[in-house]
């Protein structure tokens, strides 16, 4: 399975998804760091289990 960030643009990234949790925030203890201001520290977590993904907003 894998994760497409900014799919169809020049600046698209195609990343493998591992089974379980994949952190994703703008600091380096994230699994996933992107560092764009419109993304929070802790911004989500993405569960993969079998062929289902579970995506959890940590912002909130």
């Amino acid at each position: 399975m894998w994760l497409i960030m900014n799919p169809g643009l020049l600046t698209e990234s195609v990343l493998p998804l591992p089974e379980g949790p994949t952190t994703i925030g703008r600091t380096e203890e994230n699994s996933l760091c992107v560092l764009h201001a419109s993304l929070s520290r802790r911004h989500a977590r993405v569960e993969r289990q079998g062929e289902q993904v579970v995506l959890f907003d940590r912002t909130a």
